[in-house]
Formats: C-alpha cells, sequence, structure tokens
C-alpha cells in the first residue's frame, strides 16, 4: 500500500473544498457532447437543428442533472461548441440514451454529410478513481450533483502529489500508462462514425477559472498576469504530445444558455496516465509560470482572492469509456 504524499504536521496556506459524491453513488457519469463547424456556417440548418434537439432532450425525463457549456476554436481554426452533461446514475443515464432527441439525430446516416461535425465523449467514471479540489465551497462540474456540503477545508492540498492523495484508490494502485499503439496515417474521417476506447488508466482532467466575482482591480491583473500563461501551457501541451504525454487538450471558453461568453474558461486535458499530468505540473516550465504568477497574485492582494479555481480529475477504465466522432477532421479529440 503506498504512503500518501502530505509533509508530517502540513498546515495548507490557504483553504480548498472537495466534493463528496461517495455516500450516495458508486460512479459519476460525465458527457462532452460537441459540435464542430467553420464560423461562416453559424447559421446552418445542422447547427440550428443541433441545438433545438439537445434543448428537446434536456427536458425530458432522466436528462442530466447538471449541464454546463463552452466554446473554442481548435487547432485546425474550427469553432467548437460543447455541453458538458453530469449524472450520478448509470441507469438514467441509460434511460435518457434510448429516448433523447438528440441521440436518435445524430445517429442518423444524414449526419455524415455536409461540413458540421459531432463527438461525444463518455466517461463512466469510478468514485475511487476521480476526485475534485475548489478554491471555495461552490460546487461546479461533478460536485454539483452532490446533496451535501462541500467537504473542508481539507488538508490534503496545496502540495506536490495532492491531487494523488485525494484519489482513494492511488493507495493500491499506481495508474501506469497502458500501451497505447500510434498511427501516424491521417484517418479518414469525414463522412465516417469513429468509436475509440480509451486504455485503462488515461488521465482526464477538467480545470476551471472564474473571474466572475473578481473587483476591477484583482480581474486586470488575473488577465494580465495569469490567463496568458495558462494560455501558454495548454499551446505546449497541443504542440508537443510525444514529450508530454498529452493526447488532447482544449481550453474553452465558458458560456451561458444562449451561448453567450461568460467570465470563465477551463482546461480540458487528456493524459496518457497521471504520471505525464504529475510531471507537467511539477517539473515543466509552463506549469511552473502558471504556479508561479498565481502565487504573485495571491501575495499581491494579501490571501484574500474572489478569484475561483477548481478542477476534476479521473482516471478512465476501458470498459466504460467510449469516444465517437461523427463526420469530423481527422485532427478532433483522440483521432490525432
Amino acid at each position: 500500500m503506498r504512503t500518501k504524499n502530505t509533509p508530517k504536521g502540513w498546515k495548507p496556506p490557504y483553504p480548498a473544498w472537495s466534493a463528496d459524491l461517495s455516500t450516495d453513488h458508486s460512479h459519476v457519469i460525465i458527457v462532452y457532447y460537441g459540435i464542430q463547424y467553420k464560423d461562416g456556417d453559424y447559421n446552418s440548418d445542422s447547427i440550428k437543428t443541433f441545438a433545438e434537439k439537445m434543448s428537446l432532450s434536456l427536458q425530458t425525463a432522466h436528462a442530466p442533472e447538471n449541464v454546463e457549456r463552452g466554446t473554442f476554436v481548435d487547432q485546425q481554426e474550427y469553432q467548437n461548441d460543447i455541453l458538458i452533461c453530469y449524472w450520478s446514475s448509470l441507469a438514467e443515464f441509460n434511460h435518457w440514451q434510448n429516448s433523447a432527441p438528440l441521440v436518435h439525430w445524430l445517429n442518423e446516416p444524414e449526419r455524415l454529410s455536409g461540413n458540421t461535425g459531432f463527438w461525444i465523449e463518455r466517461l463512466v467514471v469510478p468514485l475511487n478513481k476521480f476526485e475534485s479540489n475548489f478554491s471555495s465551497p461552490d460546487p461546479v462540474g461533478a460536485a454539483a450533483l452532490t446533496k451535501r456540503d462541500m467537504i473542508g477545508p481539507i488538508k490534503e492540498h496545496a502540495y506536490w502529489g495532492s491531487m494523488r492523495d485525494r484519489i482513494p484508490a492511488s493507495l493500491t494502485d499506481d495508474f501506469k500508462a497502458a500501451e497505447i499503439q500510434i498511427d501516424n496515417t491521417a484517418v479518414q474521417s469525414r463522412g465516417q462514425t469513429i468509436l475509440l476506447y480509451a486504455p485503462d488508466n488515461l488521465c482526464v482532467i477538467r480545470s476551471g477559472q472564474d473571474w466572475t466575482f473578481c473587483k476591477e482591480d484583482e480581474r486586470k491583473s488575473y488577465l494580465q498576469d495569469v490567463h496568458p500563461v495558462l494560455e501558454a501551457g495548454m499551446d505546449y501541451l497541443k504542440q508537443n504530445p510525444l514529450d508530454s504525454g498529452c493526447l488532447s487538450c482544449r481550453l474553452v471558453t465558458e458560456s451561458d444558455s444562449n451561448n453567450r461568453p461568460v467570465q470563465k474558461s477551463f482546461g480540458l486535458v487528456y493524459f496518457k496516465s497521471m504520471d505525464y499530468l504529475e510531471d507537467w505540473s511539477k517539473n515543466h516550465p509552463t506549469h511552473l509560470k502558471i504556479f508561479q504568477n498565481f502565487h504573485a497574485l495571491v501575495q499581491k492582494f494579501n490571501f484574500d482572492l474572489d478569484l475561483r479555481l477548481w478542477h476534476e480529475v479521473a482516471i478512465l477504465d476501458k470498459k466504460t469509456t467510449q469516444f465517437q466522432y461523427i463526420n469530423c477532421h481527422n485532427k478532433t479529440g483522440l483521432l490525432s
């Protein structure tokens, strides 16, 4: 059994919270639904119909318990609008899959023509391979599923290795990367539906930033000094997959239900394993710069920030994870 990394007598320099979902549930279901298009196609019928079918589906029985939204432009300059849907019950999710208008529409052969692509990344995560961390006790993402107050302030944070310590299964499992066969041949993905299954121990992090509540001077300092180095870190991961172990990286601007941008963002990154995520976090200059600039911000405002930061990390199992790409370009998500 592994010993935790918590330093002896550790007292965190600032508070953090975590979510407890395990009392009521054994898994969390997280599904990313994306639509991909060129900017000039925004008013196309397929984009409008996608929005209509999703809206109808969110009003049906067994709909997701939490839905969040975002948009980003990928490296091939395609706009991607996404909805992040959360369920605490696999049975509820399966019922929704069988009845939701969006699911049936996406499976129609007509989706394989035209210039619009669709992608679904489905993660069924055992809660003993999941952790979350928040700078405030306000739940986001999977944490919004809990009916209990957030746990905290917690002790296991703000030191290297604390992320692994917060994952219950890490005491007996090292989550080593599975062998991945890399094929450099360009995938012929247009006009096709491609299904991929994650190798065991693939690691995914959704890491969020929320400057909604910041006063003007703090917001300005964050956007000038911290957010640009976050973007640089994401760019490094996207451009150096072999060195970083990053299989997909997206920096997403969050949006409201009317698709208007809000003052929030998140990185959604898949790594070959947690070892690669930890190595980038602890050792690479791009992440150390993020860490350095954030702590300078904390000190500038005397450890009293309205900026809210959070993340959720999952270790994935091959048998419960599926990536589906419908008429997408061949650099989408894990297709690359």
